[in-house]
């Protein structure tokens, strides 16, 4: 006969999965958010070549989600 071999879970074992869950959940969020960004038609103003404020795409979520 065999002994079976048993499996103790410590503490730190459990902080480790929660971190790497964790992660993978942040990576399926940004990965999601990137998609529907990137099927987003761009709407940026031509460039005049100066460096002022520019509404992009970005900018106007932020705003959509901003506003109460």
């Amino acid at each position: 006969m065999s002994k079976a071999k048993t499996v103790t879970r410590t503490r730190r074992d459990f902080f480790k999965g929660i971190a790497v869950l964790g992660g993978a959940a942040t990576v399926a969020a940004v990965s999601g958010q990137a998609v529907s960004a990137v099927s987003a038609p761009v709407r940026v103003k031509p460039d005049s070549g100066s460096r002022r404020y520019r509404v992009t795409p970005h900018v106007e979520e932020y705003y959509k989600k901003a506003r109460f």
